[in-house]
């Protein structure tokens, strides 16, 4: 598809910034779009809901202003991601925020976004929506999306297994060609971190938050395991692997694991009913 008219004249590089749990906030946003690139957040990053206002009035009044002292500057636009399901009951007032300050572009995933498309293009903006394979495509094409996200690994881990010598040769000179025995390596890692984000997703929709613990204990262990990793390309993409992999069984085994019985609301307590009392009866 052509480069939508949003963009023209804004864009360094064609490029979008993913929106990232956590790390995904306007300081982040604003520099993607003072470089060149679409830089984007979720939505759920701000916390409590009534912060995305604020987080939008920022991005917006800061890149009119860069854009107004910078004239001859690329500054491009900023997306909001939103999940669209049943368990966010968030998606509702989060729209309405991105309708009040225009948000240029809505990044949908999920569920086939109908609801979201109409209100986002009701004042121009865009929509894209991240899909896994062909039948969720056509269904967001089908509700008028602008763009398609795919959203998929396998292609990219046969490029990195069939032709890395030749990727790594275009992208950085022959001279790099040693390391291409790594790029599939990293592709499984990063495939393999994908997959933990999405475990992560879908706790934060069940209101989990204790395994976060464990992950930051993964996370501080990276880069001590990192910096002792060894110093061939490929043995070090082999580290960066089984630290992904063992974030991965984190995760999963929290997402996997029942929740404990919930507690009886108030007043709904089982009661035990008393037997009757013997009734007295005369005899002669």
């Amino acid at each position: 598809m052509p480069i939508p008219t949003l963009m023209h004249h804004r864009l360094r590089l064609p490029i979008i910034g993913a929106p990232m749990f956590i790390v995904s906030t306007p300081t982040l946003v604003l520099a993607q779009c003072k470089a060149g690139v679409v830089g984007s957040f979720p939505a759920l990053n701000a916390r409590p809901a009534s912060q995305l206002d604020e987080w939008l009035s920022r991005i917006t009044e800061e890149l009119a202003a860069h854009a107004q002292a910078n004239p001859q500057a690329k500054v491009a636009p900023f997306a909001v991601n939103q999940i669209v399901h049943a368990s966010n009951d968030r998606l509702e007032h989060d729209v309405r925020c991105c309708v009040k300050h225009r948000v240029p572009i809505v990044i949908t995933s999920l569920r086939p976004p109908a609801e979201v498309v109409s209100a986002v293009h009701s004042y121009g903006g865009l929509v894209f929506h991240d899909v896994i394979n062909l039948r969720h495509a056509e269904k967001a094409a089908a509700q008028g999306v602008d763009g398609i996200i795919a959203v998929c690994a396998v292609p990219v881990l046969l490029i990195f297994a069939f032709e890395s010598h030749l990727l790594i040769k275009l992208a950085f000179g022959a001279k790099k060609t040693g390391a291409s025995g790594s790029l599939i390596v990293l592709g499984l890692a990063f495939t393999v971190l994908s997959c933990t984000y999405l475990a992560i997703q879908y706790m934060l929709a069940l209101r989990r938050t204790w395994f976060l613990i464990v992950l930051a204990a993964v996370a501080v262990a990276e880069p001590i395991l990192l910096l002792n990793a060894s110093r061939n390309p490929t043995g070090f993409a082999a580290v960066v692997l089984a630290i992904q992999g063992a974030g991965a069984l984190v995760a999963f085994g929290f997402a996997l694991r029942a929740d404990p019985a919930a507690p009886a609301a108030p007043g709904t307590e089982s009661r035990a009913v008393p037997e009757p009392e013997p009734v007295p009866v005369e005899i002669g």
